[in-house]
């Protein structure tokens, strides 16, 4: 049977989460905006019940010797008022949020609905004080939405959309705390109120939050929701990046195969490699279920992530597997296929050159070309010597520069008149900066040499070395 979030321990976390809020600073919210301009409205359409008249009663700030002997709700309105309108005392404001939490706490539903209500009318009103939108106020806002979550998280709901329509920021870990009570209550009354909410980033946001509630026990169902979002909802979702990001990964811990096939309809932009991140994951805590994916998916792009996992859990698949199916290893762009070969080959020249070499041999020409540049690069490492004697005998070329430029750096400093013969042959824009690189080199070495080396050199070049070295100089 599927464990369901016990609503007795989500309300202690409610309560210790709103302790920190009070004397800390608010994280990331639902709505980032402060506000400026037109206010957006609680919606018409909240059940948040409200006690009393119409309007909010008028609030009537007491002497600081009478603190102690209000009442809870007159406190709180009080305090409430101060803020919104910019009257607290500078310097107080930890305090200020104290107060109010405590107040809170002594308010039962009907009296925090009434506070609600006050706020909402702050909110709402078409001359809002330039306050109602501060960094403090947005914290008795919150403050204000935890102690509704304890008592009733339907109304909380409401509330908190109304303050994200308001442009007010809502924390989404409340919110999806709130989602994951409700989530046992009425579901389907749920999904009507976030159906009824226009499409938007607030949708969105109260969107993912339910998602997010119903992952752990149907993480089937929250799949084929994202994958049967329209394309305004998908656009809307993808602007919540840290949001879907956790979602996803939320669900990649039940159903990764999932997770990576719904990634695909989400625009995360370059800021989040959240495609790497989830399939790392998965090898990590089942490297043979991930495996067995991976296989059955056969593309470059996944396996050179997995090329890149920790060796020691990567499951019942191996390099050679990938060495021998490499003909059959499909990929929507050629790229993947190039990087895969490069680091099989890489991989296996750190091990044994001429059987890395046999391999490569056996590639198609662009996959061949990717490759022999890896073990090329693979070798210089382990013996420059070596390595330059089979350089000497490819054709010139931008495979080749790419190489040439690792083997001249290479042989700096064992060698640095060689370096410069080999210099010369690169054809790139690179060539006259790593033969002024060389000629500093063997300067240091042996200035004799470098003068009998430089006038060796063509007319041509020695011009341009020459400018190359003077406008260095002046910089300097």
């Amino acid at each position: 049977m599927k464990s369901k979030p016990n609503p007795a321990s989500l309300l202690k976390v409610l309560l210790s989460v709103a302790a920190g809020i009070a004397i800390g600073w608010w994280g990331k919210g639902m709505v980032t905006g402060r506000g400026s301009g037109s206010r957006g409205m609680v919606p018409a359409t909240a059940e948040i019940s409200r006690t009393g008249s119409g309007s909010a009663a008028p609030l009537t700030p007491q002497s600081t010797a009478g603190v102690n002997a209000e009442e809870p709700k007159a406190l709180a309105r009080r305090l409430l008022q101060e803020v919104f309108e910019g009257t607290q005392e500078e310097g107080s404001e930890e305090l200020l949020k104290f107060r109010f939490q405590q107040a809170l706490a002594g308010c039962d539903e009907g009296a925090v609905a009434e506070i609600v209500e006050t706020l909402t009318d702050y909110l709402n009103g078409s001359s809002a004080p330039k306050f109602a939108h501060s960094e403090l106020s947005a914290r008795f806002s919150q403050l204000l939405v935890m102690r509704m979550v304890t008592l009733n998280a339907r109304k909380a709901l409401d509330f908190q959309i109304g303050l994200a329509q308001a442009q007010v920021r809502v924390d989404p870990s409340v919110l999806s705390l709130t989602m994951e009570l409700l989530a046992e209550q009425d579901p389907a009354q749920i999904q009507k109120v976030i159906e009824s909410l226009p499409s938007g980033t607030v949708r969105a946001s109260v969107e993912i939050a339910w998602l997010q509630a119903r992952t752990r026990n149907d993480p089937e169902g929250v799949f084929q929701y994202l994958m049967n979002l329209d394309e305004d909802a998908v656009a809307n979702v993808s602007k919540k990046s840290n949001e879907i990001s956790h979602l996803l990964q939320t669900l990649a811990t039940h159903k990764p195969e999932m997770a990576l096939q719904a990634i695909t309809r989400f625009r995360l932009g370059e800021g989040y490699p959240l495609h790497d991140d989830l399939l790392r994951g998965w090898i990590n805590r089942d490297p043979n279920s991930a495996a067995n994916w991976l296989i059955e998916q056969n593309d470059a792009a996944l396996f050179s992530v997995w090329l890149r996992s920790d060796e020691s859990k990567r499951g019942g698949l191996d390099e050679k597997f990938l060495r021998d199916k490499f003909s059959a290893i499909k990929s929507k762009n050629p790229f993947y296929r190039y990087l895969l070969a490069e680091n099989l080959a890489s991989n296996l020249a750190r091990q044994d050159i001429p059987t890395s070499l046999r391999w490569v041999a056996t590639l198609p020409k662009n996959e061949q070309i990717a490759a022999n540049q890896a073990v090329a690069n693979a070798w210089i490492e382990k013996d420059v010597v070596a390595a330059s004697k089979w350089l000497a005998n490819w054709p010139a070329g931008q495979s080749k520069d790419s190489v040439l430029l690792n083997l001249v750096d290479a042989m700096l400093n064992k060698d640095p008149g060689a370096a410069l013969n080999w210099a010369q042959s690169i054809q790139s824009a690179d060539r006259y900066a790593r033969m002024l690189t060389a000629i500093g080199f063997l300067r240091t070495k042996d200035p004799a040499a470098e003068k009998r080396a430089f006038q060796a050199l063509p007319e041509e070049d020695r011009a341009v070395l020459s400018v190359m070295a003077r406008t260095a100089k002046e910089f300097r």
